[in-house]
């Protein structure tokens, strides 16, 4: 908890400072803009741009990709951070869609025999995205199935059911990944499974969530939402001075 605390006041350390940094380098940016506007220092390439944005009939193009795509963009970034920092905070919940974050599940081990004879070929790779339904009745877990289930420890682990035992009325269910050679330390009951996977998942995407789940991930998050926010500001203020500058350069259309 310590060092998370160290690494989130540090990120924002880090983040005033960028932020500090870019917003007085934008400025100094801007105002010599400015200054060479209002100088006359530009008018050649305004004389140029406004001959060409008067021969443009079609403003579509510029618009969609100078504001309507960054806009979109921006928002679609937001929704999958809030999706990411959902899924984090609600790690326990076994409903939510999950990262997978070892390639216990990659892949076929020769060793595991069973996976060639009944064709079970539902394999997860690492950072894939999976979405777990709820646990049907113990009675209706089969041989094979896939199941996630909790730790001692807290950690939730899926693998698949590859033997099933059952003394004085009471089953216990071994597990394995399909990549290990060896089956899971410890034979887990009814009640630590959390979850079956039932095929549901999008590959690869996973490395994306996780990424935007660091704090690194927060700061890019932050840095491109309030980039996205100034910019058409500051584009606001430069193309008012050009306007201004235009009405100099050409006085017949006012």
């Amino acid at each position: 908890m310590k060092f998370d605390t160290y690494v989130l006041v540090l990120c924002l350390v880090v983040l005033i400072a960028i932020s500090v940094f870019f917003s007085v380098l934008m400025y100094a940016i801007v105002k010599m803009n400015l200054i060479m506007i209002d100088g006359g220092l530009l008018d050649d390439e305004i004389q140029a741009e406004y001959d060409k944005s008067s021969r443009r009939k079609n403003r579509f193009f510029p618009l969609l990709f100078g504001r309507i795509m960054p806009s979109i963009l921006c928002f679609l970034l937001i929704v999958a951070f809030v999706f990411s920092m959902t899924m984090r905070i609600e790690e326990k919940n076994s409903l939510l869609p999950k990262v997978v974050n070892s390639n216990s599940m990659s892949c076929k081990s020769e060793k595991n025999a069973y996976l060639y004879v009944y064709e079970l070929n539902d394999q997860i790779k690492r950072f894939d995205i999976i979405f777990l339904s709820e646990m049907p009745k113990e009675t209706d877990i089969k041989l094979y199935d896939i199941v996630a289930y909790e730790t001692v420890e807290g950690f939730l682990i899926i693998h698949r059911i590859i033997g099933i035992s059952e003394e004085m009325n009471k089953k216990t269910y071994i597990l394995r990944g399909d990549a290990n050679p060896y089956s899971d330390p410890m034979e887990i009951n009814y009640s630590q499974m959390k979850g079956i996977y039932k095929g549901n998942r999008i590959a690869h995407i996973g490395s994306f969530v996780i990424f935007l789940q660091t704090p690194v991930g927060w700061l890019c998050i932050i840095l491109i939402v309030f980039y996205t926010i100034a910019l058409p500001l500051v584009r606001r203020k430069i193309q008012r001075a050009i306007n201004k500058r235009v009405l100099i350069i050409y006085p017949e259309i006012q």
